[in-house]
């Protein structure tokens, strides 16, 4: 099985990565005619954490907001809809509590309340690395999210993983193809040193995580099917 290392030696707590799980950025509610929802973990929105070296509130590892994945592709966006509203929410509890139905209903009244036109996610690098050892089978989880995006977006697209993780890449792809939501291999990213951001940071964990070129590529790979 194969399984990217940068996976394994993944030590970045799930649990403390944000205080509240999600932010609002673009236009206010009432001037927006478009709205784009992305659900991640660190990669997608990651707050500051001092303890470990990291002391921005962006996509982890990029060096700031506008060059991390998220705001690459909001800028994108924002050239054919300029009044975009973008909801960043970060699902990094639920990925470490086993996709848990309890975690996943903050997920769910975000997006039904958020009604995105699009939603992008790109999610899955916490789940229990002990559960999948156990046979887990997390794509009944992959395609619960798939559906409830799907039913209140007019259009989803769903990534695989940055560290490619054969059982979790393949739940994805079978999740969305049942779900009928369009799906984007980005794990081939996560095996070129050159797209972290090694050397850049103390903590091994921060370091694993895609560095400016690695979310410039990421989204580039979701650009190309918007």
């Amino acid at each position: 099985m194969k399984i990217n290392f940068e996976f394994l030696k993944n030590d970045i707590d799930p649990e403390t990565q944000v205080k509240f799980p999600y932010y609002f950025d673009g236009v206010e509610e009432s001037e927006a005619d478009f709205k784009v929802m992305f659900i991640g973990n660190s990669i997608t929105y990651h707050e500051k954490k001092p303890d470990i070296g990291w002391l921005k509130d962006c996509g982890m590892a990029a060096t700031d907001i506008e060059s991390d994945y998220v705001h690459l592709v909001l800028k994108h966006i924002q050239k054919s809809h300029p009044r975009t509203r973008a909801c960043v929410f970060n699902g990094g509890t639920w990925e470490c509590d086993n996709f848990s139905e309890k975690k996943f209903a903050s997920i769910k009244e975000t997006v039904e309340q958020f009604k995105p036109n699009l939603v992008i996610v790109r999610i899955g690098e916490n789940f229990s690395k002990e559960n999948l050892k156990n046979g887990l089978d997390p794509e009944p989880s992959f395609e619960m999210l798939f559906n409830e995006c799907k039913d209140h977006a007019d259009k989803v697209l769903v990534t695989s993983l940055f560290w490619h993780h054969d059982i979790l890449d393949d739940a994805i792809v079978r999740a969305s193809k049942r779900v009928g939501v369009q799906y984007i291999d980005i794990n081939d990213l996560g095996e070129v040193d050159e797209n972290k951001a090694l050397g850049q940071y103390e903590h091994a964990g921060i370091c694993g995580h895609p560095g400016n070129l690695g979310m410039k590529r990421i989204a580039e790979r979701i650009i190309e099917k918007l």
